[in-house]
């Protein structure tokens, strides 16, 4: 897909999405519906969805050489607030070794 059909099926897709969003109020429905939209919308996505952090986990990112952001490496603890400081910091030198 060219950029500029890219950037049309955008525009189709947010105004769907600004039509059917006034059905509901509630923020789960909202996902839901906007997953659903991108992820028929578009051929190439092949998961679509919302991530969201838990007190238990451990988010450090992945980056290049040039600072860009690959990925990240996903912590879990079965024990909420169970990072801290010391976690993240190394972790972060960690991750970092990836690309020295």
């Amino acid at each position: 897909m060219t950029p500029e059909a890219k950037k049309r099926r955008y525009e189709r897709v947010i105004g769907q999405l600004r039509e059917l969003l006034t059905k509901t109020r509630d923020p789960d429905a909202r996902m839901a519906t906007i997953v659903a939209a991108l992820h028929h919308k578009f051929d190439s996505f092949f998961w679509t969805g919302f991530y969201f952090l838990k007190e238990g986990e451990l988010v450090v990112p992945v980056t290049d050489q040039n600072g860009s952001i690959l990925g990240v490496l996903d912590v879990d603890s079965t024990t909420l607030s169970s990072f801290d400081e010391v976690d993240a910091e190394n972790l972060e030198e960690i991750v970092g070794m990836i690309y020295t």
